[in-house]
């Protein structure tokens, strides 16, 4: 995996910068080389759909015994906040970033993990004052950039 992801080339974000052909015949010869099998791409759509729909059903259950409950009280004061300088998120996707960062943590981890670290991967970062959040039942004040000290004007 390591040789094939070397030898692809990368725009300065990190994605990929090559058509999707080229790719798969750049993992193909490695894994030739290697003399690999590589699971077709049906199979592989399959285990996501099942990892997708296992999160999903993690997600419903944590929602419906109030496990859920630091996700909606987060999502309401970050959308509180960010309303205030016009920014939105739907609720809908909120939980779509919810469901993106632990699908990512199952692939990644193998685990399903739904606590309260995972809201940097949820909601971006606000360019607002200090701003109340609240996860857990507990207020935790959160410093962004316009708190920082205003530059002194040059005389």
């Amino acid at each position: 995996m390591a040789e094939a992801i070397e030898v692809l080339p990368r725009d300065p974000d990190g994605r990929l910068a090559v058509r999707a052909e080229f790719a798969r015949r750049q993992i193909e010869a490695v894994a030739e080389r290697w003399n690999m099998t590589l699971t077709n791409h049906d199979a592989a759509m399959s285990r996501v759909r099942a990892a997708v729909r296992h999160v999903q059903e993690k997600i419903n259950e944590a929602n419906a015994s109030g496990d859920l409950g630091w996700f909606n009280s987060a999502y309401r004061s970050w959308r509180i906040e960010a309303k205030k300088i016009g920014r939105v998120m739907s609720y809908a996707e909120a939980l779509a970033r919810l469901r993106k960062a632990v699908t990512k943590r199952l692939i990644t981890l193998d685990v399903i993990d739904l606590d309260a670290d995972l809201l940097p991967d949820i909601f971006p970062k606000l360019p607002i004052e200090a701003a109340e959040i609240y996860v857990d039942g507990s207020k935790k004040r959160v410093l962004s950039s316009r708190t920082r000290p205003k530059p002194k004007p040059r005389a």
